[in-house]
């Protein structure tokens, strides 16, 4: 999934849980994230990564005389299994990452192939979005979700998976 977020005033999202893990790439304005084990910051060119499970503060700032302004890349449970290797230790906290080229390059192949509606395959589509959990990975961060069971996650994609279900 992409979606593109755009303030025009500095928004604080306390308390926000991460259901899937996520690239954020800022365009203009900065990014903060606030969780027990880490601050992280990234301004305009810089990408944060989010695990899933993370409960975090998130203070997106706008520029002085504009507004915030990021892409957000959400991973499904199916890409990333597709994609990342099992058998590498989780990374559970956010991370700042400072883009290269081809990482950029492999950002906006992402966004478009997200967006194009043509009879172009899934599997060409998959394997655009599988080169940025391949990166992800070549920087040391680790797509796949801690093994240990999180109640809050678990309910949530219950819910997600049947939202018509009636809930006892």
């Amino acid at each position: 999934v992409h979606c593109s977020i755009l303030q025009a005033s500095t928004g604080r999202f306390r308390h926000f849980l991460i259901d899937q893990p996520s690239v954020i790439h800022v365009k203009s304005g900065w990014k903060r994230i606030l969780s027990k084990g880490t601050d992280v910051s990234a301004g305009p060119g810089d990408a944060i990564f989010l695990p899933q499970g993370l409960e975090c503060t998130v203070i997106n700032a706008a520029e002085e005389n504009g507004a915030y302004h990021s892409d957000a890349y959400i991973f499904s449970p199916a890409l990333i299994s597709l994609y990342a290797e099992a058998a590498a230790h989780p990374t559970s906290e956010a991370i700042r990452i400072e883009p290269d080229a081809g990482f950029l390059d492999a950002l906006e192949r992402s966004r478009l192939a997200i967006a194009d509606e043509s009879a172009t395959t899934i599997g060409i589509h998959r394997h655009i979005l599988g080169e940025l959990v391949v990166r992800l990975q070549a920087l040391g961060i680790n797509l796949t979700p801690d093994p240990r069971e999180n109640l809050c996650l678990r309910i949530r994609g219950l819910v997600r998976e049947e939202p018509g279900r009636e809930w006892p």
